[in-house]
């Protein structure tokens, strides 16, 4: 076959963009991913359980092979480069995202006002949040911080449902002065 467009990696982006090329009808795009294929009725379940470390820590879903060095080398002293150590990158349809805690956690703010301060016109707060607002469909809070349309839902694990672990962690926060907060996406500040 012959395709216009060819994506190698079929993680978060690579798949939206296969998504968006896709949708003009003329257009014929091969989306390639090494890892297994996880069509719609046949998800693993580790990656369908909401507890991040089920899939995470299943090696079926890693690229085994890679290494890398992660600390500065200097650059008087080449031989003293650290060892390789495994790098942690998903292997399976979806990527990091199939794979990782399921999280919807925004940055602050103050976070992208910085980036567009930095040359990133157009991605300060109020240039990105209209996005996220677009893609969510929030499940649990409603205003000008959340959308309520988007095609992911994102709901929240709320404290009586908690495990005995993440009760304790609260706790311990607590007992350190931070603020249980309710709406991480709605309320920017620290707890």
């Amino acid at each position: 076959m012959t395709y216009d467009y060819i994506i190698v990696g079929g993680g978060s982006a690579g798949s939206v963009m296969a998504h968006r090329l896709s949708a003009k009808s003329t257009n014929q795009v091969l989306l390639c991913e090494a890892g297994q294929d996880t069509p719609d009725g046949k998800v693993p379940p580790e990656i369908l359980d909401s507890y991040p470390g089920t899939a995470y820590f299943d090696p079926r879903f890693h690229w085994q092979e890679l290494r890398v060095h992660t600390e500065i080398v200097s650059h008087n002293r080449p031989e003293d480069r650290p060892a390789l150590r495994k790098y942690e990158q998903a292997r399976v349809l979806g990527g990091g995202s199939s794979i990782n805690g399921q999280l919807a956690n925004r940055g602050a703010p103050s976070d992208y006002d910085e980036w567009e301060q930095r040359g990133a016109q157009g991605w300060n707060w109020n240039g990105v949040l209209p996005y996220f607002k677009k893609v969510e469909r929030d499940m649990d809070f409603d205003g000008p911080w959340h959308g309520k349309e988007g095609r992911i839902p994102v709901r929240r694990i709320m404290p009586d449902m908690w495990c005995g672990h993440a009760k304790a962690a609260a706790q311990a926060f607590k007992d350190s002065g931070f603020d249980y907060i309710e709406d991480q996406n709605g309320e920017y500040r620290d707890g």
